[in-house]
């Protein structure tokens, strides 16, 4: 062993050259005699063996039989960290610990120094649940046993990364509506780490109450990874070992289309290497994603009910609406020859079955829809935000949308070129594009004000205008 620096708690550096070990190998069976020069000499040896501390020269003899009968007992490896005033000790097995703990304190009696056992912790590592019932005195003071402590700034718990994780026994993780996922072990039959899912920024409506979900799956190549979903409708891959306040790194795609917008259902590793993994949420899109590179490899909308009407658009023949029964527009671009399943959908405000739609004759992306529940809007394809929905609704379906020129002319209007008109329940409605909060116009008023009343009005159940809206035909219920 070659020369080590000491510096004593007094502050005096002393160079050591090696210490003499008469005995190394039966150090425990050395007999303390009366003279007071050979114990120092065992003592130095016995705590050369156990990395202790190192004896100083002058010791009265009433401190040396204790001191040699607590180091003859001592373990023959202990390991010490050291910083500033901060001493951390390891031990195998808590009488090794306890031992540690009676030499620290014969050690600071004889120095003349203090430690507050208000600020000294002990943390247990083990897989049983006994570990929870030890209790360590230094002293006469107990010492408590925490999960975690802070030392040089890094969290150290029992959840640590340890090279026999997730090799026996068994880890549970857990996701909830609270924002956390949680690690349990089967084994101590508790809770060893708890991991926030952060804010994400997905589009509003998925991170209300009652619209939380959080989906998760463990790696099976790598124990240390788990990927999970947030409630924005983004996926996460989180390193239980990595240091540090941020465990999870973001999937991403170049396309925002290529990925989802809505909260995740369910998440599925598997295919030939694990690396693949299939998600599904509830914007309806089933999506492949390569785990390693955390990006998406292949995207495929679904619909979730019937088609009730398909529209394409005037200005690009290419684009084509569909209203469907799962509450969503898809806009289908057939223009794409890179991606012949191209589809936006279209969720937001959307409350109902949609039944109608009907693109503006001027105006490319600007798209009005009817619902099932009797409600219209209009809805900006090409822009990122939620619909326009009129004030006034149907009592029942609406099953009819349609762009024509002002018929019912009132103070305040717009001077839009198109109004919307809307038919559910029997009655024609007229809406200003511009001002869909303004009450809408019964049409059927202004055809009595032109025809006169008559004793019976018809159910309308169509409306339609001549290529250069000069004129409309309104079909009604009898034929």
């Amino acid at each position: 062993m070659g020369q080590r620096q000491i510096t004593s708690f007094h502050g005096e550096p002393k160079l050591l050259n090696r210490l003499q070990d008469n005995d190394p190998q039966h150090t425990d069976n050395v007999t303390v005699n009366n003279v007071v020069d050979y114990c120092v000499n065992i003592i130095r040896n016995a705590t050369e063996q156990a990395n202790i501390a190192i004896i100083p020269d002058s010791w009265s003899k009433g401190f040396i039989c204790p001191i040699v009968k607590v180091i003859l007992q001592m373990p023959k490896t202990i390991e010490m960290l050291l910083f500033a005033d901060d001493t951390v000790s390891f031990a195998k097995s808590a009488a090794e610990l306890q031992l540690a703990l009676n030499a620290m304190y014969l050690y600071c009696e004889a120095w003349n120094l203090k430690v507050y056992t208000s600020k000294t912790n002990v943390v247990v590592f083990s897989k049983s649940r006994q570990a929870e019932k030890v209790h360590f005195i230094y002293h006469n003071d107990r010492l408590s046993v925490i999960d975690e402590f802070q030392y040089l700034e890094t969290n150290v718990n029992e959840s640590e990364r340890s090279n026999d994780f997730g090799e026996e026994g068994h880890l549970l993780a857990s996701a909830s509506k609270d924002r956390t996922i949680r690690i349990w072990s089967i084994v101590k039959g508790r809770q060893l780490a708890s991991m926030r899912l952060p804010k994400t920024g997905g589009p509003p409506g998925d991170s209300g109450r009652g619209k939380l979900w959080a989906a998760i799956v463990w790696s099976y190549s790598d124990p240390h990874n788990i990927v999970s979903s947030s409630f924005g409708g983004d996926l996460l891959l989180w390193d239980l070992a990595a240091t540090g306040q941020q465990k999870w790194q973001p999937f991403s795609a170049t396309d925002k289309r290529q990925q989802h917008n809505r909260i995740i259902f369910n998440l599925r590793l598997g295919f030939t290497d694990n690396n693949l993994m299939a998600t599904t949420s509830m914007d309806r899109q089933l999506i492949i994603w390569d785990v390693k590179k955390r990006r998406p490899v292949h995207c495929q909308p679904t619909l979730g009910g019937y088609v009730y009407c398909a529209r394409t658009s005037p200005i690009d023949p290419g684009r084509i609406a569909l209203g469907v029964g799962d509450n969503m527009i898809r806009v289908w671009n057939l223009n794409n020859s890179n991606n012949p399943f191209d589809v936006v959908t279209l969720w937001q405000g959307i409350r109902s079955k949609v039944t109608a739609l009907c693109w503006h004759p001027k105006k490319e992306g600007l798209l009005a829809y009817g619902t099932d529940d009797g409600r219209v809007g209009i809805y900006d394809t090409l822009a990122n935000k939620p619909p326009s929905v009129s004030s006034n609704y149907h009592k029942r379906t609406v099953y009819v949308v349609s762009w024509g020129p002002q018929c019912i002319k009132t103070e305040g209007t717009s001077s839009a070129a198109y109004f919307l008109y809307s038919i559910g329940d029997g009655v024609v409605m007229q809406h200003d594009p511009y001002k869909l909060e303004d009450e809408a116009h019964d049409l059927n008023k202004l055809i009595e004000q032109s025809n006169g009343r008559k004793p019976r009005v018809p159910v309308r159940s169509e409306i339609s205008w001549s290529p250069d809206f000069s004129v409309v035909a309104i079909g009604n219920d009898d034929g």
